[in-house]
């Protein structure tokens, strides 16, 4: 290694930064969670979704997150594979990736008890990508972002049973039209975001919804839907 340092050391500064360019940005991104001010988050873009993806052994344990963007993701087997190696792995963010697979099917079933954070926002997500034979268990999972997708409803795994520990929810800029109290987590739920739907919302629904389903609610954005009246 320090033989190695040496002879970079003495090469001319336009090869070293076109061997430093030429490595493989997985290495890069694995040897940044070493540095001090790291926050554990693994950030890649297109490569983590290639079939050679793979950690180095000795990252894996620091790998508290992950960040992926990829324009269209067809295959998700490869990249579950690599996630369930990451034991310490709490929080994931695909924001602004493009699935046209399923998410939940095979998926996030293989560590939706560890999560924590789940960012899925601006992935064009249809209700039938984060539909699941085997019932998904968040036990974990205190702040999800769906916003920003073409859902109609609010997904099944969203409730009390099913997410207990749920804090934070962007539901927001999708197509959803019914809102109802055994949609939500009941006695956990702070910060709901349903603004930009398709809700149509009498004033006893969202009295039901305030009253029955968010006894913790402490922010509500109801923003550019049809609420007939808010009950005071």
């Amino acid at each position: 290694m320090a033989l190695k340092k040496y002879l970079k050391s003495r090469m001319p500064q336009d090869e070293v930064k076109a061997e430093i360019e030429e490595e493989d940005p997985i290495t890069v991104a694995t040897r940044n969670l070493c540095r001090g001010d790291s926050d554990g988050v693994l950030r890649l873009g297109e490569e983590a979704f290639r079939s050679d993806f793979r950690v180095e052994e000795r990252y894996l344990d620091k790998i508290r997150g992950l960040s992926c963007k990829s324009p269209s993701v067809t295959n998700l087997s490869r990249l579950r594979n690599r996630l369930i190696e990451m034991k310490s792995l709490e929080s994931l963010d695909f924001s602004g990736t493009r699935f046209e697979c399923n998410l939940a099917q095979g998926f996030l079933s293989a560590f939706d008890v560890r999560l924590v954070r789940l960012n899925l926002s601006s992935c064009m997500l249809k209700d039938s990508l984060l539909e699941s034979k085997n019932s998904l268990r968040f036990v974990n999972l205190i702040e999800l972002n769906l916003s920003r997708n073409r859902l109609t409803r609010v997904p099944d795994f969203v409730n009390s049973i099913r997410a207990p520990k749920l804090e934070i929810l962007s539901l927001a800029y999708n197509q959803i039209r019914v809102l109802l109290p055994q949609n939500l987590p009941s006695f956990t739920l702070k910060d709901l975001d349903v603004s930009n739907n398709r809700l149509d919302l009498s004033e006893r629904d969202l009295r039901d919804v305030i009253c029955i389903s968010c006894l913790e609610l402490s922010s509500l954005n109801l923003e550019n839907n049809s609420i007939s009246r808010i009950p005071c």
